[in-house]
């Protein structure tokens, strides 16, 4: 008896186990057809929609609910999206007809609004490599050179972002071959030396090698020149150039001395023979390669001092002074100009350059001499919107510095929606970060208070313009309306971690401001991040549904829904990989 109770101790239940395991199987596809089923209702309801960047962008977000449920139908949507993302067929005729080095033409708020809605497209495709490919060849084609470097470099900072390094690299290099003069490649470039500095210094080589491939007609016209060593020298230099990642971004070591070698004898030969054509094309490029780029010059390529000194000569214009060499610190060159200006502006009270001076102090985080020069402005408009701007960018500041408090105090005295997105959810991470969950709670109810007062006013998108472009504002202001919703959203994302409650109260307060307001959504964007709705459908998916659902603006609720629907159907694919080991350890008999 007592050997049998061991033999039955000892037993594998395998078939307890097998039942589990199907059970469960049999659950997880039920709940699979049942999340198709809403999914198929919400691309009925895109059908409503007139606008076609609307329907591409719903489209898009329900692609990506259906990836892992469906991935052909996903891949169809969002081959219907690309295509609803183009202009009229006229207009891609313009785009195609442009050549290699021919002159880049500003974007229109259009032109953006359509880039964001195909960048949403390739962000949901880039896990399938070769569906990637098939789009961009398709943007390519419809669009011509330039959509297709913007498409590759857009895969390759995906690619970046999650860490497949060499996958990114061939993106970035595709992109160089359809048109190796733009600004975009350098950027790709750049943003992988974040992550790893050698394989950005090969890449740097290899791209290198493609520029020297090109007549130098090709530099000759429409500002390639100027793109093209902007772009490299941002990549060389990361912190010291960061021309286009923007304030705040992350930066990367400089490049080793194989990328600055072959950067130099690039400009020095393209330099020498655009310089042979037409004399004098030059300046001032060679004499700001000696100048701001002297010093690793002198480091890497010693040997081309003396040619690179001998092209500055022959290029130079008529009666301008030869540059000091060696020359003087460049950041101390600057901080000791900026001060003049700023003292002669604040003796003289000239109003023309306060603007500009105001940003540069605020770039340098000189916020005393920004506060000084914002007092002086005469028109009282433009000193109180530039004396919020000194405040958000200090309370920034001060919250990545870890100094909370004072952080807290600026903020609090932040009324616009456009300087609460960028200042709030920044501090409501790092006080969640240090434990300070009930400061962050209320930290986030108060911007999300203060938000729902200036939707509800009626204002629309009151991003500060610099004097010089008021005139302009409608042309190149994207979005028309309040960036409330998107700070809410960006709020309740920054107080998630910390405590869920408060996260759920914003996301309802959301929901109700986006239908009082209301705040529509326009040009194919939803006007808040629809991630929101994901990632508290992670935590409460019934409760995300009912926000989704309670949104009256149809492109805002197809973007909610779709977004709960996708976490949904994520948590099946976690579960069901979770099951797969065990049914393979444990085959039925």
């Amino acid at each position: 008896m007592f050997v049998l109770i061991l033999l039955l101790a000892s037993a594998p239940p395998c078939a307890a186990q097998s039942e589990k395991s199907d059970s469960e199987s049999a659950a997880i596809l039920m709940q699979r057809a049942a999340l198709v089923s809403d999914l198929r209702a919400l691309e009925a309801d895109a059908k409503d929609l007139l606008k076609p960047l609307d329907a591409a962008a719903a489209k898009a977000e329900i692609a990506a609910a259906a990836w892992t449920l469906d991935r052909e139908w996903a891949k169809g949507l969002l081959r219907d999206a690309l295509e609803l993302s183009f202009p009229d067929k006229v207009d891609r005729l313009k785009t195609r007809a442009r050549k290699m080095g021919d002159p880049l033409q500003p974007p229109t708020p259009e032109d953006m609004a359509r880039g964001i809605v195909r960048s949403r497209i390739m962000s949901v495709a880039s896990p399938d490599r070769e569906f990637s490919l098939e789009l961009a060849g398709v943007t390519a084609r419809e669009l011509g050179g330039e959509q297709e470097v913007m498409q590759y470099t857009r895969l390759a900072a995906d690619a970046v972002r999650e860490g497949q390094l060499e996958e990114a690299g061939g993106y970035i290099m595709k992109g160089a071959d359809a048109d190796p003069t733009f600004i975009n490649t350098g950027i790709a470039i750049t943003g992988m030396a974040e992550r790893d500095r050698a394989a950005a210094d090969r890449l740097l080589v290899q791209y290198i090698a493609r520029l020297r491939a090109l007549p130098p007609a090709s530099f000759a016209v429409g500002g390639g020149l100027i793109r093209t060593t902007l772009a490299l020298r941002s990549a060389l230099l990361p912190d010291r150039f960061n021309y286009f990642r923007g304030a705040g971004a992350p930066t990367a070591p400089p490049a080793g001395r194989e990328a600055f070698r072959a950067y130099f004898s690039f400009v020095f030969d393209l330099y020498t023979a655009l310089e042979r054509e037409k004399p004098g094309s030059t300046f001032p490029g060679a004499q700001m390669e000696l100048t701001t780029m002297w010093k690793e010059l002198a480091r890497h390529a010693p040997e081309m001092l003396g040619p690179f000194q001998q092209l500055e000569a022959a290029s130079r214009r008529p009666g301008t002074p030869p540059p000091s060499l060696p020359p003087p610190d460049p950041e101390d060159s600057s901080r000791r100009r900026h001060e003049e200006q700023v003292r002669l502006a604040l003796k003289t009270k000239d109003q023309a350059n306060l603007d500009f001076l105001v940003g540069r102090s605020l770039s340098r985080k000189e916020f005393d001499d920004a506060r000084k020069l914002v007092d002086i402005m005469e028109d009282r408009d433009r000193r109180a919107r530039l004396a919020e701007e000194v405040d958000c960018a200090e309370a920034v500041a001060l919250a990545a510095a870890g100094d909370t408090a004072h952080a807290e105090k600026l903020a609090r005295q932040l009324t616009s929606p456009n300087t609460i997105l960028r200042a709030f959810p920044p501090l409501v991470r790092r006080l969640a970060a240090v434990k300070e969950t009930s400061s962050a709670s209320l930290l986030a109810l108060e911007g999300v208070r203060r938000l729902a007062q200036s939707a509800e006013s009626g204002a629309g998108d009151q991003t500060y313009i610099p004097a010089p472009l008021a005139q302009v504002a409608g042309s190149i202001r994207l979005f028309k309306q309040s960036r409330a919703l998107l700070a809410m959203s960006e709020l309740t994302l920054a107080v998630l971690p910390a405590d869920g409650q408060t996260a759920f109260d914003a996301l309802d307060e959301l929901v109700r401001v986006a239908n009082k307001a209301p705040i529509t959504s326009e040009s194919g964007n939803p006007n808040f991040n629809p991630e929101v709705f994901a990632r508290l459908a992670r935590a409460d998916s019934g409760r995300a549904r009912a926000a989704a659902s309670r949104l009256e603006d149809r492109l805002q609720r197809i973007a909610a829904a779709a977004s709960v629907l996708r976490a949904e159907a994520q948590s099946l694919d976690e579960r069901a990989k979770a099951l797969k080991p065990a049914a393979e350890q444990n085959p039925k008999p």
